[in-house]
């Protein structure tokens, strides 16, 4: 009988189809932990932590996310003592460490196989900062972007295995970390996203979209547009100036906004 632990703030997060899948083996137990009341699918038991506070207003802004990932990997600590005085001993742990969930995971069930997932790995340059030649990058951003690290790297120095998505997100990390995370590529369900659909798409503004319509499509975690000089992507060079007015811009199912493809401000400091 397999025991299965799942910790993400948002579960079930990037676990939605794995957690299922483990809770249908016979006799498995599977509980997932987070801080959000998501739905949950059918199978894993679903727990919560109390929220936990942020950090202090007198810590050094490079230091606030990191207090405040201990703050929440302290949350995970205590819920994770209370499941075990209940008897539940994890087989295996399946975390997200961007947050600090993966911190103390080591100190409660040490004999847990520990899997994280690697996601994101923060760089100065090549990623979500530094991408664009015209956008500067000082020493006080690289160095906030260093200590970012902190908390992920601390709590891959005690997993077992890591899991990224995609080759170019592992190749973020540093080489010691990518000798040990495999590339499991999360999968596409074709049965949803399938060019064999209506022919039209109505948008919460009323705009309705069809087949043949030149439309940019932006997937992201959030709806916040990723800053920049000048619009200089492929389609804008390649398009009138009627079809950039005609132009959209879908923030993954967040929200949807006309998009002239103008010049954006770069975003704040985040």
């Amino acid at each position: 009988m397999v025991q299965a632990l799942f910790i993400h703030q948002n579960f079930p997060g990037q676990y939605r189809h794995l957690a299922p899948v483990i809770a249908r083996r016979k006799g498995a137990r599977v509980i997932g932990l987070g801080e959000r009341a998501n739905a949950c699918p059918p199978g894993p038991t679903h727990l919560r932590y109390p929220a936990p506070e942020g950090a202090g207003e007198k810590t050094h802004r490079y230091l606030r996310p990191v207090e405040a990932a201990v703050r929440r990997g302290q949350q995970v600590a205590r819920a994770l003592m209370g499941l075990k005085q209940k008897g539940f001993v994890p087989d295996i742990i399946c975390c997200h460490p961007g947050w600090g969930e993966g911190l103390f995971l080591r100190d409660v069930y040490p004999d847990a196989k520990l899997l994280q997932y690697c996601e994101f790995y923060y760089r100065a340059a090549g990623g979500d900062v530094g991408f664009d030649a015209a956008q500067e990058v000082t020493l006080d951003e690289m160095a906030r972007i260093r200590v970012l690290n902190m908390t992920q790297l601390q709590s891959l120095e005690a997993t077992d295995w890591g899991v990224s998505p995609t080759l170019w997100q592992r190749s973020r990390y540093p080489r010691f970390i990518r000798d040990k995370v495999s590339v499991v590529h999360e999968g596409v369900d074709a049965a949803f996203a399938t060019p064999d659909g209506p022919s039209t798409v109505r948008l919460p503004d009323g705009t309705t979209v069809a087949k043949g319509d030149e439309v940019l499509t932006s997937s992201r975690a959030t709806s916040n547009p990723i800053g920049a000089s000048t619009c200089s992507c492929a389609p804008c060079r390649r398009s009138s100036p009627a079809g950039r007015r005609r132009a959209r811009s879908s923030s993954a199912g967040r929200r949807e906004a006309t998009a002239a493809c103008r010049p954006m401000a770069a975003p704040g400091r985040r």
